[in-house]
C-alpha cells in the first residue's frame, strides 16, 4: 500500500510583504539620532555666535575698536584697514548702579591679527577705560593710546572797564 500524498489546499494566503522602513529599521535609528545631534549642535553654534554678536556689538565694545583703529601702534603692529575678528569674550553686566565691560575682542588687519582687552566703566553713555591694551599675534602687549580730554579753552580777559 502506498502512503496517500498529503492534501494541498488550492489556496495559501502568503504574508504581505516587509515595507522599507519595517526591513531597514536599525538604518532609520541612526539617522535619527544623526539628524536630533545636528540640530542640537547647530542650535549651540547659533546661540554662541549670538553671544559674540552681542559682545561685538556692546557700545564699550565699539568705542576700544575705534581708538585701537586711530592707534598708531595698533596699526604698526597688524596694519590698516583694522578690523573686528569674530571672536568676543568676556563679562557685561551693572555692579554698583555702575555698567561695567571686561571684554577680549579678536582684530585683524592686513599683516597680522591679535586681541585688545579692555575694561571699561560707564556712567550713562560715556565710557571711561580702565584697561585698553593689545596684544598682537607674536608680539609684546602694549596700551593702546586713549584720546586725550580737548584742552579747555582759555579766553582772553577783557581789557577796559567793561
Amino acid at each position: 500500500m502506498s502512503t496517500p500524498a498529503p492534501i494541498r489546499p488550492a489556496f495559501v494566503p502568503t504574508p504581505p510583504p516587509r515595507s522599507w522602513a519595517v526591513r531597514h529599521w536599525v538604518l532609520l535609528v541612526i539617522l535619527g539620532v544623526l539628524v536630533v545631534l545636528l540640530l542640537a549642535g547647530g542650535g549651540v553654534t547659533w546661540f554662541v555666535f549670538q553671544i559674540f554678536a552681542m559682545l561685538r556689538s556692546h557700545p564699550a565694545a565699539q568705542q576700544g575698536v575705534a581708538i585701537a583703529q586711530a592707534d598708531p601702534q595698533v596699526i604698526a603692529a597688524i596694519g590698516q584697514p583694522i578690523t573686528l575678528g569674530p571672536i568676543a569674550g568676556g563679562n557685561i553686566g551693572v555692579r554698583n548702579g555702575v555698567q561695567v565691560a571686561d571684554l577680549q575682542l579678536s582684530l585683524r588687519g592686513p599683516k597680522s591679527k591679535g586681541t585688545l582687552w579692555l575694561r571699561a566703566t560707564a556712567s550713562g553713555t560715556t565710557w571711561t577705560f580702565d584697561r585698553l591694551e593689545f596684544s598682537p599675534v607674536g608680539g609684546r602687549m602694549f596700551d593702546v593710546a586713549r584720546p586725550s580730554a580737548p584742552a579747555p579753552t582759555v579766553l582772553p580777559a577783557p581789557t577796559g572797564p567793561g
